[in-house]
């Protein structure tokens, strides 16, 4: 897969990108089904974060860039995932508060709170 590719992929969902950031992670796909990628915007290296059966979508990364909050249907629904940045073999954790469908998590300003939509 061509890094342009991926990038388009990138800003067709519609990924927030700040201006000083030197990396971004958004879900693409390799044809079967979305992962979670990380890309260095100045190497250009991709680095792919998931790799499941499941689709792992909408991520947003903590202030501190240590922690990334995801969607994903691992567990047949739409659940709110939680994973460490800093390490690669950490598995991610299921941080759900209860049965339903949840979507677009955000970080509060000190990363110590994440704000997600829920639908029972």
């Amino acid at each position: 897969m061509k890094i342009v590719r991926i990038l388009l992929i990138a800003l067709f969902i519609a990924f927030p990108l700040l201006c000083e950031a030197v990396e971004i992670v958004f879900c693409g796909s390799d044809g079967s089904q979305f992962d979670l990628y990380r890309a260095d915007l100045k190497t250009g290296e991709i680095i792919r974060i998931t790799e499941t059966k499941a689709e792992e979508s909408m991520p947003a990364v903590s202030p501190d860039g240590q922690k990334l909050a995801f969607v994903s249907d691992r567990d047949g629904a739409n659940s709110l995932y939680l994973l460490s940045l800093l390490d690669n073999a950490s598995a991610a954790v299921n941080i759900s508060a209860g049965m339903g469908s949840y979507a677009n998590p955000a970080f509060s300003p000190d990363g110590r709170r994440i704000a997600v939509q829920y639908a029972p």
